[in-house]
C-alpha cells in the first residue's frame, strides 16, 4: 500500500443522545487510505482515541475497512474510498454515540 505519514485528526464534540447530555473530544490518526494491491482492496484504517466528559477515561479503538476494486482505476478506486472511509466514519459515529 502506498506510503506517507498518517493524518492526525482532532475534535470537540457536544452531543445529546438517548436524554444525555454527553461532552468530549474525539481524536486519533488515520493509519491507512489507499489501495491493497495484493488483495485489490481500498483500505481506509482509522486510530481512534475518545475522552467522554469531564476527567473521563480515554477510549481507543481501531476502524477499519476494505472494499473490494474490481479494477485500478481513478473511478473504481475513488467510488471504493469514498466506500470505506464512509464505513469508517458510520463506526466511528456509532462508537461514539454509545
Amino acid at each position: 500500500m502506498g506510503g506517507g505519514a498518517a493524518a492526525s485528526v482532532r475534535a470537540s464534540a457536544v452531543g445529546h443522545h438517548r436524554g444525555a447530555h454527553r461532552a468530549g473530544s474525539i481524536g486519533g490518526e488515520l493509519r491507512n487510505f489507499g489501495i491493497d494491491a495484493a488483495s485489490s482492496s481500498a483500505v481506509v484504517t482509522f486510530d481512534a482515541a475518545l475522552v467522554r466528559g469531564e476527567g473521563g477515561k480515554v477510549e481507543k479503538q481501531r476502524f477499519e475497512a476494505r472494499v473490494p476494486v474490481a479494477r485500478i482505476d481513478a473511478a473504481s478506486v475513488g467510488q471504493a474510498l469514498n466506500k470505506g472511509a464512509n464505513q469508517v466514519a458510520a463506526e466511528v459515529a456509532d462508537w461514539i454515540g454509545k
